[in-house]
């Protein structure tokens, strides 16, 4: 038996877009919209955590270095 991938990265992006969606929206009071946000910042908390309990990788860190030039250029183009 195989790895099997348990959600695909576009589903899972897709839900997060939705509750930052929900979370931002002005027909959500600050109760609800705060609950949301809570619970992207437990999501990064997770993430932040498990990508630490991985090992490093040939090509991670190049790869990682132009990722960051990438998000810096479409930041500058806004």
């Amino acid at each position: 038996m195989g790895f099997k991938q348990p959600a695909s990265v576009p589903e899972i992006v897709t839900q997060l877009r939705h509750i930052a969606r929900e979370c931002s929206s002005p027909y959500n009071d600050g109760y609800i919209s705060f609950e949301l946000k809570k619970d992207l910042y437990l999501i990064k908390d997770i993430l932040d955590n498990l990508i630490e309990q991985c090992p490093s990788f040939a090509g991670e860190e190049e790869w990682l270095t132009n990722r960051e030039k990438e998000r810096i250029v479409n930041y500058l183009k806004k």
